[in-house]
């Protein structure tokens, strides 16, 4: 009986803390720079292009994203949706990193974009200090 009110008080006090880790920490950012690029609908194999199949236009957009002295850049692949908000350069946003993703959204709003981050750069110290960043 001891066990099994010891093992439920452990199960209560752990889960809160677990509730805990999943959430989101977003953190105050910077757009830097948004360059949006049209994709090529090509598709290979065929001979007229009346045979094509009819795609939907897709585009690809390429962020520069600044947060401190770290800048990340990342990418969304808008062939199946939108971006959930329109961003541009010099906009404050709030940005949550993770290992391969970046999740944006606007100050002051619930919608966010998840969108793949392909390279991190950190400035140096003394770099950073001198241009105020």
């Amino acid at each position: 009986m001891k066990t099994m009110v010891f093992g439920c008080l452990l199960v209560l006090s752990v889960t809160p803390s677990l509730a805990a880790s999943k959430r989101t920490e977003y953190k105050p950012a910077t757009v830097v720079s948004v360059q949006k690029k049209k994709k090529d609908s090509y598709t290979p194999g065929l001979e007229n292009w009346s045979d094509a199949p009819l795609e939907a236009p897709s585009y690809t957009y390429t962020f520069d994203l600044r947060q401190g002295c770290t800048e990340y850049f990342a990418t969304y692949d808008s062939w199946n949706s939108r971006l959930a908000r329109i961003y541009s350069p010099q906009s404050p946003v709030m940005i949550s990193v993770r290992k391969h993703e970046v999740k944006l959204m606007q100050v002051g709003d619930d919608k966010e974009d998840a969108m793949r981050l392909f390279l991190t750069h950190q400035t140096s110290r003394a770099a950073c200090a001198q241009s105020g960043k």
